[in-house]
């Protein structure tokens, strides 16, 4: 099949949907423009197209205005989830990085809420992107925290920490990414 033959072929399959008919309506209607057709193979055809198009459906709702409610949720899921892990590592007095999961779930409920249930791979990034916020917010500010209560008396900024924070970078901060990430993903995916 040509790529333009493989273009009607979804055309004709994206409008069918459209209109609210079935695949065995769909396979009728192209029986009926060319009985030389083999029925199953159509309906197999079709059957192959219809999760693309249902995603790709997806994918376009995520950029017809989802996108700024996605932006905010992950935001505030961010901004919350670092709060609390700063909050928890200035009480501990050291970092508890299983704080992580609750990062993903805040980054991903966040998500889910402000950006009306949108579900892509673009939304999947952006939940890493914020999840990787909050947990590099959450740590700088209870660094910050931590300082303060030792009466240490330096200041430090975002700008500073974020080159010391990448070079000390360890293995269980990359745990508690992938358990972010994870979480995040799991309720984008619920």
């Amino acid at each position: 099949m040509s790529d333009e033959a493989v273009s009607q072929f979804k055309k004709f399959v994206q409008q069918s949907m459209n209109n609210g008919k079935t695949v065995e309506q769909m396979v009728e209607a192209l029986l009926e423009a060319d009985p030389s057709l083999d029925r199953e193979e159509m309906k197999g055809a079709i059957e192959a197209f219809i999760p693309i198009i249902e995603q790709e459906k997806q994918q376009q709702t995520v950029t017809n205005g989802k996108l700024v409610g996605v932006m905010i949720g992950g935001l505030i899921g961010a901004l919350i989830s670092a709060w609390v892990w700063a909050f928890v590592m200035e009480l501990a007095d050291a970092e508890v990085g299983y704080i992580a999961v609750g990062v993903g779930f805040a980054v991903g409920f966040g998500i889910a809420i402000c950006g009306g249930g949108a579900r892509s791979g673009l939304v999947t990034v952006l939940g890493f992107f914020w999840s990787t916020m909050g947990i590099v917010l959450g740590k700088f500010w209870g660094v910050q925290a931590i300082l303060e209560n030792q009466g240490e008396f330096f200041e430090i900024t975002f700008v500073d920490f974020l080159p010391v924070f990448i070079e000390t970078i360890g293995g269980f901060d990359l745990i508690w990414f992938a358990l972010a990430y994870y979480t995040c993903w799991k309720a984008l995916k619920d």
